[in-house]
């Protein structure tokens, strides 16, 4: 069985107050927004703009140790939900919550038995389940699926796009034996390296 390991960024590098103030802003909206996806953590967005809202209004008053407190409050507590949110992607093995809810992974190691792409055969026929080492800035993945040519046949090559590391792909001769690979897309016309092949005979 893989067993995944990703790490959730908990700290804040953004130094200016307004750039502060947008960020932590933009985060609560996305965490308000989509905090119903993960359970336990429904106080997080109101919690986050409750915030905000001190911190204006100490901005606006002028009262820069009072800023500076909350500042430090936020950013501790901008920790502390990144861990829980940690748990959470780990627990579910989903890491499209992070940037769901307004965080970023630090990296995809630390993970047992890791291989940068695994497939599988589904109850369905002609249908695979493929998991993917996540890559760090990828909007989307590009996993090449190459149908081997046996009795003298030739290799037949497609290109499937998803927008997720892990799932299940479809449309597969069953009976064929296949190899995979895969690359993720980072945009700008940006690919990551493609992993190695794996290889899978369709049930």
């Amino acid at each position: 069985m893989l067993e995944f390991f990703y790490k959730v960024k908990g700290g804040i590098q953004i130094k200016a107050h307004g750039d502060f103030y947008f960020f932590m802003d933009n985060v609560a909206d996305r965490c308000i927004k989509n905090e119903g996806q993960v359970l336990g953590l429904t106080y997080k967005g109101a919690d986050q703009k409750a915030d905000l809202e001190l911190y204006r209004q100490a901005k606006s008053d002028g009262a820069t140790a009072t800023l500076e407190i909350i500042d430090k409050n936020m950013r501790y507590k901008y920790k502390v939900n990144a861990g829980d949110i940690e748990k959470e992607i780990n627990k579910t093995g989903n890491p499209e919550l992070a940037a769901l809810l307004g965080w970023t992974l630090a990296n995809y190691g630390g993970s047992h038995n890791k291989v940068p792409i695994a497939v599988s055969n589904d109850v369905i026929i002609g249908l695979i389940l493929y998991v993917l080492l996540a890559v760090e800035g990828a909007h989307s993945y590009n996993i090449e699926c190459t149908q081997i040519g046996e009795n003298g046949k030739d290799d037949i090559i497609t290109l499937r796009n998803t927008t997720f590391a892990s799932g299940t792909l479809d449309g597969f001769i069953s009976g064929a034996k296949y190899r995979f690979r895969a690359q993720g897309v980072l945009g700008n016309a940006l690919f990551s390296e493609f992993t190695g092949y794996v290889e899978l005979r369709i049930n």
